[in-house]
């Protein structure tokens, strides 16, 4: 069994402003080598800058509502003695707690992407993105199953299959992925405020 391999090169950009040469390194995309021999190698065209940090804290946000829970029960037999309301108010602020701050974070931190490849064989693309308990998740789509809405939501690039995904696109390492992904490749259409009656009567 072939073990996953990541292969990384960069390429050289040089250019001459006046009399002083200058060097810019670029990153190129990175081959994947997937485990097996029958599964094709895929490659990364995108990696976010905050992947790290999103997993330190989608794990720190479950860890804390995990104590929460735990601490509850014991909440309540140190509370034993008091009314009713007090152990009705005070185990509920700790369950909402516990239950709402991990689902609040998901909702800005499960739309960021965080890789993007590109399958040369299908020429299909896959976006990993994190679970709600933080468990690495693979959606798979062509570039025609992509939207990209008119006025983006908060934290919102584009929609795979109705699934919203932030990607910054200053660190796609291949432009042309990008290009088609978001479809600017594809005419643009000036006639979007008429009807479709209209414009296919124009056609004709």
């Amino acid at each position: 069994m072939l073990n996953s391999t990541v292969l990384c090169s960069r390429c050289l950009c040089v250019f001459r402003t006046g009399r002083i040469d200058r060097t810019l390194t670029f990153p190129s995309p990175r081959t994947v080598v997937t485990s097996g021999a029958s599964q094709p190698g895929s490659t990364v065209i995108y990696e976010g800058p905050l992947n790290r940090q999103i997993r330190a804290i989608k794990l720190f946000s479950l860890s804390t509502s995990a104590l929460g829970l735990l601490f509850q029960p014991v909440l309540l037999v140190k509370l034993a003695g008091t009314s009713l309301w007090l152990q009705a108010v005070a185990g509920g602020s700790v369950l909402a707690l516990a239950l709402v701050t991990p689902v609040l974070l998901h909702f800005i931190t499960g739309k960021y992407a965080l890789r993007i490849e590109h399958h040369s064989d299908t020429d299909r693309f896959s976006v990993y993105t994190y679970s709600l308990l933080a468990r690495l998740k693979r959606l798979d789509f062509d570039a025609g199953e992509v939207h990209v809405p008119d006025l983006p939501g908060m934290f919102t690039s584009f929609h795979v299959k109705g699934v919203p995904v932030f990607a910054d696109p200053r660190y796609f390492s291949d432009k042309a992925a990008y290009v088609r992904i978001m479809g600017l490749d594809k005419p643009v259409d000036f006639k979007l405020g008429r009807p479709p009656a209209q414009k296919s009567h124009e056609k004709t």
